[in-house]
């Protein structure tokens, strides 16, 4: 798998995995996301250096974005700085091939790499996800309030 920052040429494929995955966790009655996704959005983040994609054989197989956040957001003994990776999306014919764990490895290893923490959420009502970043190696920090719902927010390493 080929990860690298996406760029403003990337954003007809970025677009088209978000709406996919959205698409089909809508289907799934999870509604963490809403369609259609925002070209402005993903723009920003591309021009701030946050938006990523993976390749595997050439094609886009999946998105996500990573920035630096500070680090008591979620833990008070938290570092001053920390990295959030957020807005994951694997595309659904790459789903269930370990794309989403390999993606996971590569941002673990990313902010080690930074020696900075690395934390994600994802909607506390989401069991399957949050098993699944249990058993990527990320530790379950708590549930928080999101808007009108609420979030399980995970951190690496434990």
């Amino acid at each position: 798998m080929d990860i690298r920052i996406a760029s403003q040429e990337d954003m007809t494929d970025i677009v088209a995995i978000l709406d996919a995955a959205t698409k089909k966790l809508l289907d799934k009655k999870i509604y963490q996301w809403t369609l259609p996704w925002e070209q402005s959005l993903i723009e920003r983040e591309i021009a701030l250096g946050y938006q990523y994609l993976a390749r595997i054989d050439g094609s886009v197989a999946a998105v996500f974005s990573i920035r630096e956040i500070d680090g008591n957001s979620w833990e008070r003994e938290g570092p001053d700085r920390a990295l959030y990776l957020y807005r994951i999306a694997v595309s659904p014919h790459y789903q269930g091939t370990g794309t989403g764990r390999a993606l996971c490895e590569w941002a673990q290893n990313h902010s080690l790499g930074r020696k900075m923490r690395l934390y994600l959420d994802c909607w506390a009502g989401n069991e399957k996800l949050r098993a699944f970043y249990a058993q990527a190696g990320f530790h379950n920090v708590g549930d928080f309030p999101e808007e009108n719902y609420m979030i399980t927010v995970f951190r690496y390493p434990r």
